[in-house]
């Protein structure tokens, strides 16, 4: 009697198991990979902004930040490691630097150095609405290793310049001259939340003709809120 009864128990037993495992199995079978999982739609960047190449005489601050926030939404290629992302978002290009960009008499620009003990801050400011577009990749993963390599087309929505000096602080907007359009290569290469960022505008900083080719940059770090 005592040995029927323990292998019924190892029966049940083993029914018991065997459910598991077809359970989990399904739970398994019914979750989406998690390339198939849209994500990293809200990115913020924080980066040192400098210019290529720099006007003769040019020096900026050793830390000049800039800030970008984006909307995307991201569109996973199929069950592959790539997906595509595109959105909306904010760019703000700033500039700590020893001078000012004048105008000259025939409608030239010319940057012209002020010595720093004349003034206690001096910064040029670019803000942007730009339309963003990446190309991702990234690992199979909880917290995926990525690669993303993208642009932004963008367009000035105010630009001044602010100085601190002995006469308190003033604000100088809309500068002459500067081109409203921008159209910048961008590249993330990170881990998680967060990643490496760099970006480089293939429109100079002036629209003039004959304007110097001064292309703004910058690298920086990215973080993913959601």
């Amino acid at each position: 009697m005592a040995i029927k009864v323990a292998r019924m128990r190892l029966v049940i037993l083993g029914c018991l198991l065997l459910s598991t495992i077809v359970g989990i199995g399904q739970s398994n079978l019914s979750e989406p990979p998690f390339i198939s999982q849209s994500r990293d739609r809200f990115v913020m960047d924080l980066h040192n902004d400098v210019l290529m190449p720099a006007p003769d005489d040019f020096k900026t601050r050793a830390w000049s930040p800039g800030f970008n926030a984006a909307l995307m939404f991201d569109h996973p290629i199929k069950k592959s490691i790539f997906s595509l992302a595109y959105g909306v978002g904010f760019s703000s290009y700033n500039l700590h630097i020893n001078g000012f960009f004048h105008r000259t008499c025939d409608n030239k620009i010319q940057f012209v150095e002020v010595p720093s003990s004349l003034y206690e801050k001096n910064k040029l400011s670019v803000n942007f609405v730009e339309v963003p577009v990446e190309l991702r990749f990234r690992t199979k993963s909880e917290s995926p290793f990525k690669i993303y390599l993208g642009g932004t087309i963008g367009y000035a929505v105010n630009t001044h310049t602010k100085i601190i000096d002995a006469d308190g602080k003033r604000k100088f907007f809309d500068i002459w001259g500067l081109e409203k359009l921008r159209y910048c290569g961008t590249v993330r290469v990170g881990k998680g939340r967060i990643a490496a960022y760099g970006f480089f505008s293939f429109s100079p900083l002036f629209r003039l003709e004959n304007a110097p080719l001064w292309n703004p940059s910058g690298v920086g770090l990215s973080f993913y809120l959601f």
